[in-house]
């Protein structure tokens, strides 16, 4: 996927797949490697605390983009929406 996108700057793909794993990477294009791979697992929650899952993907990104915007690292972007409940 990194080699599909435009190479004139950092990229980051994030992949979540509801209650999966979540996995991010990012590529080096001047050095045509991955820079990294992360693999972030959601907390299990059982049923009878589900209330809604509209809007789960939502919260995810916005936790996600609130830390990345800052700079912080690939990993605590990944887990900010965890802080947050």
């Amino acid at each position: 996927m990194h080699r599909m996108l435009k190479v004139n700057r950092r990229r980051v793909i994030v992949i979540t797949c509801g209650s999966d794993p979540v996995t991010a990477s990012s590529y080096n294009d001047s050095q045509k490697s991955l820079d990294f791979i992360l693999h972030s697992t959601a907390y299990p929650v059982s049923d009878s605390e589900i209330v809604d899952t509209n809007g789960c993907g939502d919260a995810f990104v916005g936790g996600f983009l609130s830390q990345y915007v800052t700079g912080q690292s690939l990993e605590k972007c990944l887990r900010a929406v965890y802080t947050l409940i």
